[in-house]
């Protein structure tokens, strides 16, 4: 599977409501991975036969409450024939047992689109845990509700991976290297997040508000899920529920994690501090109980899954055909009646430019009657001024029509929109920058154009392979008016929609800035502390150095003479810390220079070595360049006191035998270089990881380390104009990573 775009630059232009409504309205089912989907299709095979057909649906049924793709095909399989659809057992209710088959069998996934693994069982444990804490918090819904809401969270996520597996895979391999979430990721490499596909995905398929609201707002602050949804408690619990997921399970894709976030929203549902962290405990039990009884096979091989594929697309088509055979008598008789009804059933409030183009085009072709003849398509189009760009589909009768964005004249505003049917070359020149793009789609001298506007304005149009009789003119200048009102109302619609994404963007990055300028000012503060101190106790301490000095030359016995000499020592210890405080707060501005990364590696490793560090015939250092790795602009100075201090920290942290490797490689998507402080040592656990960088925060014994270093290093490279943060787990070791600007 290709993405349904070109591939996007390393910083995306935003996508629009419109284009990520384009993008999921080619997905017809969301796929399962390969296990769940070799085990669907198996039992759905099971259940053809009348002797297996009980056990095998409710093994099926047991699957689809434990599957998010599963569960959330059939949810909007049933909510779109009616709404008010919660949970599994009233969308078997709706649809029959038969429904559970007919999904499983197109339940296997592209195998392209494999940026998801390890979804299902993350899924599935945010599920298990929203609904424990359904049982202790009081939501707007039940358990079972809750756990739905859990299951289908990061269906967003799954349905960009299906949608664009090339472009999600480089939001994976930059999670691998970046601090940061991967859904701040997704809306600078893809332009959108999964947060705001769940939520429109969840929408576009009627599911419950409720469950949309999990998808879109789990990533919140807790003020902006108060703030923003219908149902915030049961935002709130998902959140809490996917973020002890990701510590319960170790997903060392996602970023460091925040230790605080669980308690906070835990005090949002006022439920006990210690409750987290016993769920989180329970967590993996729970996860390998209910897996246990779904009997999943090992991951089959792909020869295993290209045969089930060719199995499963066998027995749908025979159902296919058997269905076309049974309404193809009910097409020809209704066809040409109630056309105004028809799109107004068809058309939602999140429907998209492309739904209202599919109705027009198949309402057009109900009138000329083309039987989806695809030697003869129709070819609709919606003109999206903001974008600059056209929505363009080709109709030829089948259920998904094909479609592709195409760039505006500049000048179309001030052009006269064409208020008459007619030939449609001079439309085609008049409307698109690129003419020729429509050329395998439309031939514009035999082709007519029926102009599609809204109180006047020219917001689309058909494209016609030829002239049809006249008396059907007529109707199609109504229905084409029909059309323009439509499309009209879901572009007001998707504009304001992404005002509202655009406001909860500013909300979450605004509380990252929070806690940035909370960092600038413990920093201000430490530097306001020490330059007082400095001016105030520098003399006190100069005089009782010297006092003490000259008491040590004149001590009548050696141990009045050790007295006198520890006051020395700690009065000048007392000094040097002042000191060291204050070039922590105000650092001599860097001396930039362009550093080869190979030696700078060199040097730091030599210096080590020759440290007489009392850990040093322990410790071997490696080094290991990536190809092609740029120089960088930096200051040597600062720079290589900055990557010595994670050498010394790492050797410090040893309890015996320990590598380190220093790396460098080329950070294409940011143009810069990252190096890397790496080692085996015993790691970190949350809490002292989140205060890492904290002044004064040390864990070696008192006296050892003043707990500045890593401090000290960090404001070294932002002088730079670099970035530092650590990756550990606790017995797992810790990465120190540099992101350093490449030199031009």
């Amino acid at each position: 599977m290709s993405d349904v775009f070109p591939s996007r630059g390393p910083q995306a232009a935003p996508l629009s409501l419109e284009q990520l409504q384009a993008v999921l309205s080619g997905l017809d089912v969301l796929g399962s991975g390969p296990a769940v989907a070799d085990r669907a299709i198996a039992l759905a095979q099971l259940a053809q036969q009348a002797s297996n057909r009980l056990d095998a649906c409710r093994q099926l049924q047991r699957l689809f409450q434990a599957d998010p793709a599963l569960a959330f095909n059939l949810l909007g399989l049933a909510a779109s024939r009616q709404a008010g659809v919660w949970t599994i057992d009233q969308a078997l209710q709706r649809l029959g047992d038969d429904s559970l088959s007919d999904l499983a069998l197109s339940a296997l996934g592209d195998p392209e689109a494999g940026a998801c693994a390890g979804f299902h069982h993350h899924s599935l444990a945010v599920a298990l845990a929203a609904e424990a804490i359904a049982q202790r918090a009081s939501l707007e819904v039940d358990p079972p509700r809750a756990y739905l809401a859990g299951l289908l969270h990061d269906v967003g996520k799954l349905a960009l991976c299906q949608a664009m597996p090339r472009s999600y895979q480089r939001v994976r391999l930059a999670a691998q290297t970046a601090p940061q979430r991967p859904v701040y990721l997704e809306r600078r490499l893809l332009g959108g997040d999964h947060c705001a596909a769940g939520h429109l995905l969840c929408q576009m398929r009627r599911l419950p508000e409720a469950y949309a609201q999990a998808a879109w707002l789990h990533h919140q602050p807790v003020q902006a899920m108060l703030a923003a949804g219908a149902t915030p408690r049961l935002a709130i619990a998902v959140a809490l529920a996917n973020e002890l997921a990701h510590q319960a399970l170790g997903d060392d894709d996602a970023a460091a994690p925040d230790v605080d976030r669980p308690l906070e929203l835990a005090a949002g549902l006022g439920l006990d501090q210690a409750f987290p962290r016993q769920l989180a405990e329970e967590l993996p039990s729970r996860l390998q109980q209910t897996l246990a009884g779904l009997h999943l096979a090992d991951e089959p091989s792909p020869a295993a899954l290209e045969r089930r594929r060719g199995e499963a697309l066998t027995t749908l088509g025979q159902r296919n055909r058997r269905m076309h055979a049974d309404l193809s008598d009910a097409r020809l008789r209704s066809r040409a009646l109630g056309l105004v009804q028809s799109l107004a059933r068809k058309l939602r409030s999140r429907s998209s430019s492309y739904d209202v183009l599919a109705a027009a085009a198949e309402m057009f072709a109900a009138v000329l009657e083309p039987g989806g003849n695809a030697s003869a398509p129709m070819v609709a189009y919606a003109i999206d001024r903001s974008a600059g760009r056209a929505t363009v589909i080709r109709y030829d009768g089948s259920q998904q029509p094909a479609w592709r964005w195409l760039g505006l004249r500049k000048d179309l505003d001030d052009m006269t929109a064409p208020t008459a049917v007619g030939p449609s070359r001079a439309v085609v020149e008049q409307l698109l920058a690129d003419a020729p793009g429509l050329d395998d789609w439309l031939n514009p001298p035999s082709a007519f154009h029926v102009p599609i506007r809204s109180s006047q304005h020219w917001v689309g149009g058909i494209f016609l392979a030829g002239q049809p009789d006249p008396e059907a003119w007529a109707v199609l200048e109504g229905l084409a008016d029909l059309a323009g009102l439509a499309l009209s109302l879901v572009q007001s619609r998707s504009q304001a929609a992404q005002l509202n994404d655009q406001l909860l963007g500013a909300s979450q990055m605004m509380a990252a800035a929070q806690e940035a300028l909370v960092q600038t000012q413990m920093l201000a503060a430490v530097g306001q502390m020490a330059a007082g101190a400095g001016h105030e106790m520098n003399n006190p301490l100069a005089i009782i150095s010297g006092k003490a000095q000259l008491m040590r030359a004149r001590a009548a016995s050696e141990e009045d003479r050790q007295t006198w000499d520890a006051i020395v020592r700690q009065a000048q210890r007392l000094s040097d810390i002042l000191t060291e405080l204050m070039e922590l707060a105000s650092p001599p501005p860097p001396r930039p220079s362009d550093i080869l990364p190979d030696e700078l590696l060199g040097e730091v490793k030599s210096a080590f070595l020759t440290s007489g560090h009392p850990q040093v015939n322990s410790v071997r250092v490696d080094i290991e360049m990536g190809e092609g790795v740029p120089s960088i602009r930096a200051d040597r100075d600062q720079l290589r006191a900055a990557l010595l201090e994670a050498v010394v920290n790492a050797a410090n942290a040893a309890e015996g035998p320990v590598r380190i490797v220093l790396g460098a490689r080329q950070d294409v998507v940011n143009r810069a270089v990252l190096v890397t402080v790496r080692d085996d040592g015993p790691g970190m656990d949350a809490q002292t990881l989140q205060r890492a960088f904290a002044p004064f925060f040390s864990l070696q014994r008192a006296g050892r380390r003043r707990g500045l270093g890593l401090p000290k290093a960090r404001r070294h490279v932002a002088n730079s104009g670099g970035r530092m943060w650590i990756r550990s787990r606790k017995g797992r070791g810790a990465c120190v990573t540099y992101q350093l600007p490449a030199a031009q």
